[in-house]
């Protein structure tokens, strides 16, 4: 999945907890950010990008979906992102933001190893990238958003 789509459905799952949490906007940031974390492997992605070093790195030691699509890196930033924000209450939204992303990219033909060791390697039917796909996810994605959004106000 493209990066966006995964901003999308993690400011979703982000505005979600934010719901139980207080505050719907911090959550929706929070999650979207989160979502992008996984890519942190692949230089070409939003994150990997911003901190291309540690990208090309990542990429050259496990290749892409490796290490960072895993239930194990979803906890360790979860957790080290809300003791750096000095906020434990934002694990939930970073975990499960950053989740989201390994769930979406278990849907594409490539899938994911979520929970390493165990051998369960979900894949789907989908093509990363391809407009259908990311432009119906990314839709519903809004929509829900606009929804969450309107229940709080």
């Amino acid at each position: 999945m493209m990066g966006s789509t995964h901003f999308l459905t993690g400011a979703v799952v982000g505005a979600t907890v934010g719901m139980k949490t207080g505050n719907i906007l911090e959550g929706a940031a929070l999650g979207g950010f989160a979502a992008l974390l996984p890519d942190v492997d692949h230089p070409g992605s939003i994150v990997g990008k911003l901190v291309r070093p540690v990208a090309v790195v990542l990429e050259a030691i496990s290749g892409h979906r490796s290490i960072t699509h895993t239930i194990w890196f979803c906890l360790v930033t979860s957790l080290a992102l809300a003791a750096l924000f000095s906020n434990l209450g934002f694990f939930w939204i970073l975990f499960l933001g950053s989740f989201s992303h390994i769930m979406l990219d278990s849907l594409t033909r490539s899938g994911t190893t979520p929970i390493p060791p165990l051998p369960f390697h979900p894949r789907g039917p989908f093509t990363t990238g391809n407009i259908l796909t990311e432009g119906v996810i990314s839709a519903l994605a809004v929509f829900m958003l606009i929804k969450i959004l309107s229940i709080s106000i």
